[in-house]
């Protein structure tokens, strides 16, 4: 009997340890209790508890799981164990405190212990490391799970360390440790192959596929889920639509990673059991596909369709092949949202019909109410295109029939977030019905119960919602003109909202994929709508420009991070960047320039300028006798010119058109002089009377893909009066050593001249790299690559192991708003960002990359984002500045405008030396910052200048008159 009991005991606590509440979807992993004996009591205890946990009955799991723990006494392993468990069951309902408080006490047993089973401890370390990681605290979550990984080695559970090691890559990735993501890979596959167990093997795969998915191998990872498909279907026609015998011959990329996938893939076997698992991998196929249609929505609208239709067709698998109601509802969910897009009526009758029947049966569980409110916003969603006014009055009752009941359940589940989502999205329903009183109300007690619990990414988007009704009740219109913003409520919510989105992006990690932020849905308007208040008074305060400089940068910076797939980026602390400082010597080097942000709004383009405040030290020293008194180092000044987002586009679009030298030059300066009129002309007085000689572009929208040097005011190019540069957003910069270009740099050379690839030859590459490497720069080393010596395996073998400070790459490339489509062409493939980053990220050598210059390279033609692709080479690449071309411009003058270029670098190394040397001896004299300031000294040469004396000199040459040849160089990253 006693035998008995502990077999089931430990069957119990096997299945137990599966559940997870992490986006990761750890495996499984096996339980060993010591040898304690316990009572069939507490495994009746254990057996309710996983019944309740698994209905997503958090509250009653943790009351019988609490009563087993009491019933355990002595057996402090087993009481560990419990207590890990409730805590993840306390996290899903929301409190934070009473979680950390279990799992503390669950590890403060087993570290009293001198004898511990190392499974059990490897147990509790994994369910420490999940709520570490559900809290945002990544780089603890990753050490935790290492310590994890330890402990099932010394177990020998084979499991239990591809589970960790699983999750290890996960939080890697979103560290953006991608070189060591891929090694952590390599030793999941290896160590799936060595499992006999097939099932474990699919999950691992899945898992594997998923990750992949995240770091924007989406094609891989669809591979790796079709693979599986074909080995366990039974289905023909699945064997024919996802061409099963190309599959099987793929290699994927060239990658020891994959290489262990093919090896799993031959180990596999008894497909029977693998068939279970069929309707899951459809879900995830169909999830991936959704995820090209999201991203291919707004750029090509065939190329979305097809993706919309590919994605049905696997929702429709996995909704006819499963048994489960739950993932029926998710698949029938999934394919409404698609269908409603392209408004197939019929279709989207049926599945209706089927999910409404289902909904009883799955709406006493969490998932199940989350499925219930997903439905009733796909009805929300569909009634902003129905007509027929009896549908519309049966929808209405629909949506919030759904959303009462859905609530309803949660409260008696005791599950305050998900109840506050359901609050939330009926606030919204109410809302779009125009019925403030109710909006109010029900998103006033959603918000409560968010904060509660500390549900923040709930908080940010009800505090964003009660702005919205707030401002509505108050106006029939969202943006007013408002004379006094802090007397407002609704300002007063959006700048809540502001501050808890600007903290969850940098801590939260999303736990449920009903609350994940949609970029382009939930975060680009929020962003947009708060910028447009603030610059809504005629005449804001310093203040509000300052918010609304903020809130634009972070909107650069979010862009970049959803273009690059990676939530954990660099981002400077406010007021520190570059330009900012208090060093005299960077006040005697940095030129007067002026940060430009335009920002495309739906009825107006709104400028603001950022200018040296002279008065700022004057500022400071008078806050120390008046506390209320607000300093900013610099001046903020706001212009608004009344033109449509629309206009401006068209505008953008004619520029572009025109900017071919074989168009008439004459409707170019037309359509530049009248982009300069909206984007310049209303600061022109603003620049001159401050002597401002640079002017750095922190670009928004379609802006970016233009060049601001070839802006027109009717006489003269913008690139002839100022220095120019370009900034994802000051926030992404890093703080760096004053004289850019070291006094000995390390320089790498590489270029390709001949045809490849399909890709033209570009003969001048030759001359160029000829004439650069001649040129009298001093250096400590110089390395020269080309042609066939120009290759991948070379190219980043010299990145990894020399200590260049300046890389030069004349070849063939491409900038893409997706990440993989970004790449750098070599003699023999293709190098994208991720495997430039990964040699950086590898560099034996601390030295860091002061220069990067890639002078053929160009944004992806026809995608309005491309130039997204530019900023986020330079960001993850983390060189300090990146000269590229914004097109693939003639060769010849790319040649010469390059050669001019070093000869400017040269001469500003040697006066930035020598301006450093002598304010050197005079602050050896015992001036002050103050007195040092005050000294005229004759200004150095800035990188922007570098630059543009180089594009000047093309525009002086007759047969580089044309924009076309100077204007697509820039200059992204540090100017100075």
């Amino acid at each position: 009997m006693k035998h008995f009991l502990k077999s089931v005991f430990l069957v119990l606590l096997g299945i137990l340890i599966t559940i997870n509440l992490s986006v990761i979807n750890p495996l499984y992993s096996h339980t060993v209790i010591d040898h304690q004996e316990s009572s069939l009591n507490v495994i009746d205890l254990i057996q309710k508890g996983k019944i309740y946990y698994d209905h997503g009955q958090f509250f009653e799991a943790i009351e019988v799981l609490q009563e087993a723990q009491i019933n355990l006494r002595e057996e402090t392993l087993n009481q560990a164990q419990v207590l890990s468990w409730i805590a993840l069951a306390q996290y899903q309902l929301g409190n934070m405190e009473e979680s950390n408080n279990s799992i503390n006490k669950s590890l403060e047993l087993i570290n009293n212990l001198t004898d511990i089973n190392p499974q059990i401890q490897a147990q509790v370390y994994n369910t420490q490391a999940q709520l570490k990681y559900l809290q945002g605290n990544l780089t603890e979550a990753l050490t935790i799970w290492e310590k994890a990984e330890t402990f099932y080695s010394q177990a020998n559970d084979l499991t239990g360390i591809i589970g960790s090691q699983i999750n290890q890559t996960e939080v890697m990735q979103r560290l953006g440790y991608y070189h060591l993501t891929e090694k952590v890979l390599e030793k999941v596959t290896r160590n799936l192959a060595q499992q006999s167990d097939s099932i474990l093997k699919i999950k691992g795969l899945l898992n594997i596929a998923n990750l992949l998915e995240v770091t924007g191998k989406i094609e891989s990872s669809q591979t790796i889920l079709k693979r599986i498909l074909c080995l366990v279907s039974t289905n023909k026609e699945t064997e024919t639509n996802l061409k099963c015998s190309e599959l099987s011959e793929l290699n994927y990329e060239q990658n020891v990673t994959f290489e262990g996938i093919n090896t799993i893939f031959q180990s596999l076997n008894n497909t029977q059991i693998l068939a279970k698992e069929e309707s899951k991998i459809w879900l995830s196929l169909g999830n991936s596909q959704m995820s090209v249609f999201k991203e291919l929505k707004n750029k090509d609208e065939l190329l979305a369709k097809e993706s919309s239709k590919e994605a049905i067709i696997s929702y429709q698998n996995a909704q006819t092949l499963t048994t489960n109601n739950l993932i029926k509802a998710q698949a029938i969910n999934y394919q409404l949202h698609l269908l409603i897009d392209y408004e197939n009526f019929e279709l989207m009758t049926e599945l209706l019909t089927e999910i409404k029947a289902l909904l009883p049966e799955i709406n006493t569980k969490r998932d199940g109410i989350y499925a219930q409110i997903y439905l009733a916003e796909n009805l929300m969603k569909l009634l902003e295109k129905e007509t027929n006014q009896n549908l519309i009055n049966s929808l209405k009752n629909d949506v919030v029939s759904l959303l009462e009941t859905a609530i309803e359940k949660a409260n008696l589940l005791k599950d305050i977030p998900t109840k506050s989502y359901g609050l939330g999205i009926l606030g919204k329903w109410y809302e779009k019905e125009e019925n403030w009183e109710q909006a109010e109300a029900l998103t006033y007690a959603s918000l409560s119960e968010a904060q509660q619990t500390n549900q923040f990414i709930l908080v940010y988007q009800w505090q964003w919602q009660m702005a919205r009704i707030l401002h509505k009740k108050s106006a029939n219109n969202l943006i007013t003109d408002i004379t006094d913003l802090d007397e407002d409520r609704s300002f007063s919510y959006y700048k809540m909202a502001f501050n808890t989105l600007k903290n969850l992006r940098k801590t939260f990690i999303i736990s449920n994929a009903n609350h994940q932020l949609s970029f382009r849905e939930k975060i680009e308007p929020f962003y947009r709508e708060y910028v447009n208040l603030l610059v809504s008074n005629q005449f804001p305060s310093q203040e509000h420009l300052e918010i609304a400089r903020q809130a634009i940068e972070y909107l650069q910076v979010e862009e970049v991070k959803n273009h690059l797939k990676e939530d954990c980026l660099y981002v400077t602390e406010e007021n520190q960047n570059i330009e900012e400082n208090n060093d005299p010597k960077a006040t005697f080097l940095n030129p007067k320039t002026a940060i430009i942000y335009p920002i495309i709004l739906p009825e107006k383009l709104a400028i603001i300028d950022s200018i040296p405040n002279n008065n700022y030290q004057k500022c400071q020293r008078q806050q120390t006798e008046n506390q209320d008194l607000k300093c900013y180092p610099r001046d903020y000044h706001l212009y608004l010119t009344k033109v449509t987002q629309i206009e401006v586009e068209n505008t953008y679009q004619e520029i572009k058109r025109y900017l071919n030298p074989r168009s008439p030059q004459e409707l170019l300066l037309e359509s530049s002089q009248k982009l300069y009129n909206m984007m310049i002309k209303p600061l022109e007085n603003d620049l001159i009377n401050n002597q401002i000689k640079t002017l750095v572009f922190v670009l928004d929208g379609v802006l970016r893909n233009l060049p601001m040097s070839a802006l027109y005011d009717g006489e003269k190019y913008l690139i002839e009066k100022y220095n120019i540069a370009l900034v994802p957003g000051l926030k992404l910069l890093k703080s760096k050593s004053l004289s850019l270009i070291p006094e000995n740099p390390n320089i790498l050379i590489g270029g390709l001249s001949q045809a490849r690839q399909g890709f033209t030859s570009l003969p001048s590459v030759e001359n160029e790299i000829k004439e650069i490497s001649q040129i009298g720069i001093e250096t400590t080393s110089k390395t020269i690559i080309k042609n066939e010596d120009f290759t991948e395996e070379k190219l980043t073998k010299l990145i990894k192991e020399s200590p260049f400070s300046m890389i030069h790459l004349a070849t063939h490339g491409q900038f893409s708003s997706e990440a993989e489509n970004t790449f750098i062409l070599t003699w023999d493939q293709k190098l994208n960002l991720q495997q430039l980053q990964n040699s950086l990220a590898q560099r034996k050598v601390i030295k860091p990359i002061e220069l990067l210059i890639l002078s053929a390279c160009q944004t992806a033609s026809g995608d309005k984002n491309a130039a997204l692709g530019l900023a986020g080479l330079a960001v993850r690449l983390g060189v300090q500045s990146t000269v590229a071309t914004l097109w693939s411009v003639n060769d010849q003058s790319t040649s010469e405008l390059m050669i001019k270029f070093y000869q400017e670098l040269i001469e500003m190394q040697r006066n930035k030396v020598e301006a450093l040397q002598k304010i050197d001896a005079l602050i050896t004299q015992g001036l002050s910052n103050e007195e040092l300031a005050n000294i005229n000294f004759n200004q150095t040469l800035s990188q922007a200048e570098v630059l543009t004396n180089a594009q000047r000199f093309l525009l002086q040459q007759t047969q580089y008159k044309h924009p076309y040849y100077w204007s697509p160089f820039v200059l992204i990253g540090n100017w100075n």
